[in-house]
């Protein structure tokens, strides 16, 4: 197994990488410094090809201030507009490039979503011709098939993972009395380069949670500026796993255990804790079509619970037999709220263990 991925980013990306970092430094600085004695990092990280790290960002926020207000949900009901109809232009051209055809009732619809401008109408309320065309290009066979294709139709992992959650809500979104919920707020927001730092507070602990997973390719210019973190989430989303990146032959999931093997094997992360939280919204739905051995071929188990195993033991498998630091394992589903707090109890169980062990002297013995 190759033990990096570490090729020299170029300039213009290494520039970003240390900018990204350093207003994280300073916008944090007064809250390390004051909280210096009791403040645990933790560092978030995942493969290229997904946002899932951003989204959990986002939605720690969102536990940490009690949800969105009437006012934001308002606010936020042009950007959820626009990303719905962004994604549908999205989808439109990607049937297009396959070919696949609309139904001809739905041509006159498909025309319109191309051609409208976003700006042109009210945050508030989607026109009458606008969210009726929506509601019929959902159904059409054209579109669901571009999303079931979405690979050969170059559509990008992320935007068919929204255009998916956008569409199936097609019918609340449209209703005139439409207030976005939290998630359509969370997921409307476009992450533009992944770099993102929160700080939040559980118990008598606070908590500093950086996401540098848009900059992982230039790791070696900025971890240094991560020495001392307490724990590592590597979360990678299991539903993937039959997706190759970008520009690349290069399996979703090789390319995670090939990255998690860099955290444990190379540089100062070789003794930080270490958690793998595998997002499986996905996963147990896409099995039953896409069976697991025909990307992993030595993949031999018939059942949900297998494949589960069978990826555990090889992100486990990376680990130096002589290490000492634990790696710890959940699955779970992003995008539920409960998953969250539980992820969240989780890592705060693991970190309070690390930060007794080394603030208390009797519990080293």
């Amino acid at each position: 197994m190759k033990s990096t991925k570490s090729s020299e980013p170029r300039t213009a990306e290494v520039v970003h990488a240390r900018s990204a970092v350093s207003m994280i430094d300073i916008q944090l600085e007064k809250d390390r410094q004051a909280r210096a004695d009791n403040m645990l990092d933790i560092l978030l990280l995942e493969p290229e090809g997904s946002n899932t790290a951003a989204d959990m960002l986002r939605q720690v926020s969102l536990l940490q201030n009690g949800g969105f207000s009437l006012s934001e949900r308002s606010a936020s009901t042009g950007t959820v507009f626009h990303r719905v109809l962004e994604e549908m232009r999205s989808v439109l051209e990607a049937a297009a490039r396959l070919p696949l055809s609309l139904q001809e009732e739905n041509l006159v619809h498909g025309n319109l979503i191309l051609s409208v401008n976003g700006p042109s109408f009210s945050n508030e309320v989607l026109p009458p011709n606008v969210s009726n065309a929506l509601r019929s290009l959902v159904r059409d066979s054209a579109v669901s098939e571009t999303l079931d294709r979405a690979k050969e139709s170059q559509l990008k992992p992320m935007d068919a993972d929204s255009a998916r959650y956008f569409f199936s809500a097609i019918e609340r979104i449209t209703d005139p009395a439409y207030l976005p919920s939290d998630q359509d707020i969370l997921r409307g927001r476009k992450d533009t380069h992944g770099n993102q730092a929160a700080i939040f507070k559980m118990g008598e602990l606070t908590y500093r949670m950086c996401n540098m997973s848009g900059q992982w390719h230039g790791w070696r210019k900025w971890i240094h500026h991560f020495q001392g973190m307490k724990a590592l989430l590597f979360l990678v989303d299991l539903g993937r796993y039959n997706y190759s990146l970008e520009e690349s032959t290069s399996n979703y999931i090789e390319d995670a255990i090939d990255m998690f093997d860099v955290l444990c094997n190379v540089g100062p992360f070789k003794e930080t804790s270490k958690i793998i939280f595998f997002i499986t919204d996905e996963f147990a739905e896409k099995l039953p079509y896409v069976p697991l051995n025909s990307c992993f071929p030595d993949y031999s188990g018939h059942s949900y619970d297998d494949a589960c195993e069978y990826f555990l033991n090889r992100f486990l498998s990376v680990r130096n037999s002589e290490s000492k630091i634990q790696i710890y394992a959940h699955f779970t589903n992003k995008t539920d709220m409960v998953q969250v707090k539980f992820m969240l109890s989780a890592v705060q169980d693991i970190l309070l263990q690390a930060y007794l062990r080394e603030h208390n002297p009797e519990s080293r013995r």
